[in-house]
């Protein structure tokens, strides 16, 4: 028999995030949040944005919205035309894996989730084809990634926040 406190657990993510400021700005790398649990406890939260270089074609994104990551899951594969690598020039095939923040002071990894993939001109990406060509500024696959520190409990979001040596290291 079921108790009727199974019916308080959420069917979500046991995490909720509190409204992120956004900008249309592709400078801005950096938006700072805070991430609350069911507990009503705050953990430190920021965004960084990946942008996919000028240049590439996008063969495969692996990734969607909301999904959480692991370290060195494959984002997107990649195709760069015509480089000159060691004096040949040829066509390069990649994967881009995805890196997470770790907090060299109590040796934990950081959540990350995609929390947005939008084009550097704002537009969704869903109704792109692939292989998709970035010619234009205003062609790249920008990657909004939440990265959340549960080791970290805050009272209020701290705005200048950027995860530095030595404190954090992107593996």
């Amino acid at each position: 028999m079921s108790s009727s406190s199974d019916n308080n657990s959420s069917s979500e993510s046991s995490t909720t995030t509190s409204e992120i400021e956004s900008s249309s700005s592709s400078s801005l790398s950096t938006t700072t949040s805070t991430t609350t649990d069911n507990n009503k406890q705050i953990y430190r939260t920021w965004i960084k944005k990946q942008q996919v270089p000028l240049g590439c074609s996008i063969l495969q994104l692996f990734v969607k919205e909301n999904d959480i990551i692991e370290i060195n899951q494959p984002l997107f594969e990649y195709k760069v035309y015509n480089v000159n690598h060691n004096g040949v020039i040829g066509d390069r095939v990649g994967v881009f894996l995805a890196s997470i923040y770790k907090n060299l002071k109590n040796n934990s990894l950081c959540k990350a989730k995609i929390v947005k993939i939008l084009m550097s001109n704002q537009s969704d990406l869903i109704s792109q084809t692939n292989p998709y060509h970035i010619t234009q500024e205003n062609q790249r696959i920008v990657l909004h990634i939440q990265y959340i520190d549960t080791s970290v409990k805050e009272e209020i979001t701290n705005q200048d926040f950027e995860p530095q040596v030595p404190t954090y290291t992107l593996l």
